[in-house]
């Protein structure tokens, strides 16, 4: 099993900072109201997903385990934990409060499939286990396009007696 948790940062484009530029230069306005603003919102949502295609596009997961499970790390961060501009002027997908590490970020091989798992952190202790962690498997959708499936199985509970 291999686990890339302590790599040193992937040089992205910061996509929060490119945030709060747009928001800082258009404070006083509406954004939905100029087309300047519209236009500069959507150079964002292009460079998120330049990003994104880059990253998936090198990630070859029948490679090296340990170089695979570096650049499938920074996949993950960039969906799952990184805010990102949507279709909507001035509309970001929110990121969690938490850092990948925070939530103890694994990727792995198990059984020939990648996978990773993290603790959502914002979900209370008393909640079910499978409520407070994650755990997707990663796949190859289509050249150069990764795709990320649930792979969290319920509890097994008893039946109900009738």
């Amino acid at each position: 099993m291999t686990e890339a948790t302590l790599l040193s940062p992937v040089a992205l484009p910061d996509l929060t900072t490119e945030v709060m530029r747009f928001w800082e230069a258009h404070e006083e306005e509406r954004p939905e109201e100029t087309i300047a603003s519209r236009e500069h919102w959507n150079n964002i949502r292009v460079l998120a997903e330049a990003v994104r295609k880059e990253l998936h596009g090198s990630v070859d997961l029948t490679g090296n385990a340990e170089e695979t499970a570096r650049q499938l790390y920074a996949c993950v961060v960039f969906e799952f934990f990184a805010p990102r501009p949507l279709a909507e002027v001035g509309v970001v997908r929110s990121a969690p409060l938490y850092s990948p590490q925070q939530a103890g970020l694994r990727v792995f091989l198990l059984s020939g499939s990648w996978n990773a798992t993290w603790t959502r952190l914002e979900v209370p202790l008393f909640q079910p286990v499978e409520q407070r962690w994650t755990w997707i498997s990663i796949e190859e959708d289509e050249p150069g396009l990764l795709r990320f499936r649930d792979a969290t199985t319920p509890a097994i509970r008893p039946r109900e007696l009738e």
